[in-house]
């Protein structure tokens, strides 16, 4: 009966409810989880293909990918027997587990599926469907975070051509297939195609978010980034400065991605010679006599959402110059990268 009631109350389309009261909902579908297991030993008594899919979903939106994974096996399995694998319904099941794995970090088991889900809209969609190429940017994501970097790329230029081709230029979709294409081309190690893309993409965000917008924050980082990768100081600290000074206001002092920034912010002083700003970037708190210095690990990607990893030490101040050496070991400046998802069900 709770389930039946919770997942009436839980739309199709999550766009048509509040966020606020998607996580309110989300408590008491856990709870009730938590309950049957312990009482039945079992996550949920009976099967429903409608409930099971909206809570599989539901718990992937709010982070809870490991349960969500057991409701989206449930559906592809029962959707399989019942309907085959070339069902829109399989389809788009498949496709929703695929993203849960890429989520888990199972990569391997990700793009299995998402092969398939890419074969599949193909055949039966077309090319050019809006699934289709949805399913072509969620495969390219993953090639990406398998080390492929070469396959992601070239699905990348595909769903940036059809973006510009259906949309246009200047849609969302659009400009979150371009921010994905140059992160792509940042980690290749074409700079200036990243750089190219990157400055349309702040140039949108600029325009129709606001300077002081999340995704547009973000964005001045990561063009800081490939401005510092092509040896472009000046214009680097100018953007780096911006990204911290906002994320100051919005996010705090203490929060990991103003402190990220501030490695990176350090690393640029380092490169352009200003050894002694590089505390003040390192540590703005200098009433104590020993510094504390944060530098950033290059290993960090804000996209899928690595832990972060700091290496911490204590000097005097005047050993500005420590302070970046341990970052500056490697050339590469991290890049925030966005992942976005595509709901294929949804369109």
């Amino acid at each position: 009966m709770a389930y039946g009631m919770l997942a009436c109350s839980l739309s199709k389309y999550f766009n048509e409810q509040p966020y606020q009261f998607r996580r309110t909902l989300v408590t008491h579908l856990r709870a009730n989880i938590q309950h049957s297991v312990m009482a039945k030993r079992k996550i949920v008594e009976r099967y429903f293909d409608d409930a099971h899919e909206k809570f599989g979903r539901l718990l992937m939106e709010q982070g809870y990918n490991g349960e969500a994974e057991k409701f989206q096996i449930q559906v592809v399995d029962a959707r399989s027997r019942t309907f085959g694998e070339e069902h829109p319904g399989t389809i788009s099941a498949m496709g929703d587990l695929a993203g849960t794995y890429e989520s888990l970090g199972k990569y391997a088991d990700a793009e299995k599926l998402q092969i398939k889900v890419l074969d599949l809209q193909n055949k039966y969609l077309g090319k050019e469907h809006p699934h289709t190429i949805g399913a072509m940017s969620n495969l390219a994501i993953t090639y990406k975070s398998v080390g492929k970097y070469a396959n992601a790329e070239k699905l990348q230029i595909k769903v940036l051509d059809l973006r510009n081709k259906y949309l246009g230029k200047e849609h969302p979709h659009t400009i979150i297939a371009m921010s994905n294409l140059a992160n792509t081309y940042n980690t290749l190690g074409k700079y200036a195609d990243a750089e190219k893309l990157q400055i349309k993409v702040l140039d949108l965000q600029n325009k129709y978010l606001g300077k002081e917008h999340p995704h547009t924050i973000l964005e001045m980082g990561n063009l800081a980034n490939t401005y510092h990768s092509l040896g472009k100081f000046a214009d680097a600290e100018k953007l780096q400065i911006k990204v911290l000074d906002l994320q100051n206001k919005y996010l705090g002092k203490e929060h990991p991605h103003t402190i990220l920034e501030m490695g990176n912010l350090a690393n640029t002083y380092h490169s352009l010679g200003k050894f002694c700003r590089c505390r003040e970037a390192t540590n703005p708190s200098s009433s104590s006599k020993k510094q504390t210095s944060w530098t950033r690990s290059p290993t960090y990607n804000h996209g899928h959402g690595k832990p972060f990893h700091y290496m911490y030490e204590s000097q005097k101040i005047c050993r500005c110059r420590e302070a970046t050496n341990q970052s500056s070991r490697s050339n590469k400046q991290t890049s925030w990268t966005r992942a976005p998802r595509y709901n294929l069900s949804c369109g």
